[in-house]
């Protein structure tokens, strides 16, 4: 039996032929040629629709009308009587091209028809005034050997509004030719700022070409427009009074969604670390934590509790950090306010033994604040110079500075130096004011400082120029003078006043005391000088015996 070359060895079906050698056609078949019959040959039709028609060519219809006739020799077939090997060959060409058709006919019941499907992809809005692409991907599984269509529109199903989130989208009409399988659809976004749920676009694919269908699961898109927009928060910078020691306060931060959400919002918040005020101390330490804000919901709150006290500083700031995915992290400045007064500031008036000649001792002024204080105080001090003792004699000068309390100090001490001596004298002072305050009022403004002096007081004698004298004329000097005497120099005047008195044998008139009857021993001086009193005897011719006169005198300084 001859061999069929090339591609026409393909799967075959064999006419069936009559009786006699007659061929039976079907009725869709041209009448034959002519046969002859000069050797014994198979007849075929062969089918070359079969492979087409499983890979989805436009031939598979006409696969059985188009037949190859092979002659079988010269002269006509008709009436012509086949041998006993013609006729058992052609009967097994027959069965063989049978079983070929019939298994055609299978592979071409189970080859499956192509399907249409569309994707869901996303696209971030963008900013007002630009476009983004979202971009959805019709496929073709699997790839076709011959062209196919398919339709896609806006099926109009989701939550994003036409020609205002997105630009008003066309029907396509994709045309996939013979091995195609990818095509694109693209909607133009419109961007905006404004905070909002997710919207999406829903596309459809419908009318696809016979040859085709279109997937049960995937014949819609949703695309996806996310949201690339913050939400607006507003949080005002709170403010509080601090109170009195052992109160606390509430600082409350307030937080402000700009816009009603239709989901939930969170914003975590924590303590930023880097105000003023201490944590622990001035206020309450601020756990981290999340503020949940349920859809239609805009204001939450956030309490710090504040320490109250009673000293005297800077307001305080306490900074709070706000973030979440919603939001531009943010941090907010809280104001812990200072209600306590300012502290005042005095001066003492101190006082020192002045001591011996040649040592010294000190005057201490103590400048003191009513108050500890968190700032800086200062304030002037100066020696005004009107006191008692002498500048570089009594004391050793000192300048005029600034006493400066670091916070929490309350006590500053100005220190003088004082000269000793062994002078008696009163008591000396030394005043230092104080002026120009800084974070402080002044209370007692002037300190005065006494040098106590320490020096014994002299004793005043009483000298007579003459210790007796006359009664009359002719018997001598008839008066004596007084005269004080100190012990030991005294720094102020002293004043003698001085007084007689009848003695023995005397009477009140036996003798007179001048009309001066004081005796100055001038500051530093040890007797008195440039004056003096008098005591004169009065002659009463009477003999008798002599008289005592006593002369005394009353210190004062």
């Amino acid at each position: 039996m001859k061999r069929l070359a090339g591609r026409d060895r393909e799967q075959v079906r064999l006419l069936g032929l009559g009786r006699a050698g007659s061929r039976r056609l079907a009725s869709t078949c041209p009448p034959p040629p002519p046969l002859t019959v000069h050797k014994t040959y198979v007849i075929a039709t062969v089918w070359k629709g079969l492979e087409a028609r499983r890979r989805g060519s436009a031939e598979s219809g006409a696969g059985f009308r188009r037949h190859h006739w092979l002659p079988l020799g010269p002269g006509p077939v008709l009436g012509t009587r086949l041998t006993l090997g013609t006729r058992l060959a052609l009967g097994l060409g027959l069965a063989a091209l049978a079983l070929g058709f019939a298994s055609g006919q299978r592979a071409a019941a189970q080859d499956p028809s192509p399907v249409f499907s569309i994707s869901s992809p996303s696209v971030a809005e963008g900013r007002p005034n630009l476009l983004a692409s979202l971009t959805f991907q019709v496929k073709l599984t699997p790839e076709s050997t011959s062209q196919q269509r398919v339709r896609v529109r806006d099926a109009g199903t989701g939550t994003a509004t036409a020609g205002t989130d997105y630009l008003v989208a066309p029907t396509w009409v994709l045309d996939f030719p013979a091995g195609d399988t990818l095509k694109s659809v693209t909607i133009q976004v419109r961007g905006d700022n404004t905070f909002e749920p997710d919207e999406t676009v829903v596309l459809e694919l419908f009318r696809s070409s016979p040859g085709a269908t279109i997937s049960s699961t995937a014949g819609t898109g949703t695309g996806t427009i996310t949201n690339d927009d913050l939400l607006g928060v507003s949080i005002s910078p709170p403010s509080v009074s601090e109170g009195a020691a052992g109160a606390t306060t509430t600082l409350t931060f307030s937080v402000n969604l700009a816009q009603v959400t239709t989901g939930q919002v969170k914003i975590a918040y924590a303590d930023a670390g880097t105000g003023t005020a201490t944590s622990g101390t001035d206020y309450a330490a601020i756990s981290p934590d999340t503020l949940t804000f349920a859809a239609g919901e805009t204001l939450k709150t956030v309490g710090v509790t504040v320490n109250g006290d009673d000293l005297d500083e800077p307001h305080e700031t306490v900074r709070v950090t706000f973030s979440g995915a919603d939001i531009q992290t943010t941090t907010v400045t809280g104001t812990i306010t200072d209600d306590d007064p300012l502290p005042t500031v005095s001066i003492s008036s101190p006082s020192v033994t002045e001591g011996a000649t040649g040592e010294t001792a000190t005057l201490a002024f103590q400048i003191k604040l009513s108050a500890p204080s968190a700032k800086q105080v200062a304030v002037k001090y100066t020696d005004v110079r009107t006191g008692t003792a002498t500048l570089n004699v009594d004391y050793a000068a000192f300048s005029t500075e600034l006493a400066r309390f670091a916070p929490g100090d309350t006590l500053k001490t100005v220190n003088v130096t004082v000269n000793g001596d062994a002078l008696h004298e009163p008591g000396e002072t030394v005043v230092v004011t104080l002026s120009q305050p800084t974070n402080a009022t002044i209370g007692t403004a002037t300190g005065t400082g006494t040098i106590t002096n320490d020096d014994a007081a002299p004793t005043v004698t009483l000298v007579l120029g003459q210790s007796s004298v006359a009664e009359g004329a002719g018997g001598g000097a008839t008066w004596t003078a007084v005269r004080a005497h100190l012990s030991a120099a005294s720094a102020a005047a002293t004043t003698v006043t001085i007084s007689a008195a009848p003695g023995t044998n005397a009477a009140a008139g036996d003798f007179t005391l001048s009309t001066n009857k004081t005796l100055t021993i001038a500051a530093g001086d040890t007797a008195n000088t440039g004056d003096e009193v008098r005591v004169t005897a009065v002659d009463n011719d009477v003999h008798g015996p002599d008289k005592q006169v006593t002369v005394s005198g009353t210190v004062s300084n």
